[in-house]
């Protein structure tokens, strides 16, 4: 991946961030971070995933909530708990 040169309206690209939270506070900070540039990693469970997924209205078994707080990110399933995993 190339390296990007951060701008004003991109103060934080180059920057990559993985994400390890679950609920809303960090699921903020990290999108506020990728609506800036950076590149943001959010790593879930492989059952169920965030707990965020299904509260409030859903579509497809996932909220608009959770979308909302996981915009310009990209996620993975990893059970951190497992020889593998790690």
């Amino acid at each position: 991946m190339a390296k990007l040169a951060p701008t004003a309206r991109q103060p934080l690209a180059g920057l990559q961030v993985v994400e390890l939270s679950n609920m809303i506070t960090c699921s903020l900070a990290a999108m506020t971070m990728a609506a800036q540039g950076a590149s943001v990693i959010k790593v879930e469970p492989p059952r169920g995933g965030d707990q965020m997924r299904p509260l409030g209205t859903q579509k497809n078994g996932v909220s608009g909530f959770f979308h909302n707080c996981n915009r310009g990110k990209r996620s993975l399933a990893i059970d951190l708990k497992s020889d593998a995993g790690v």
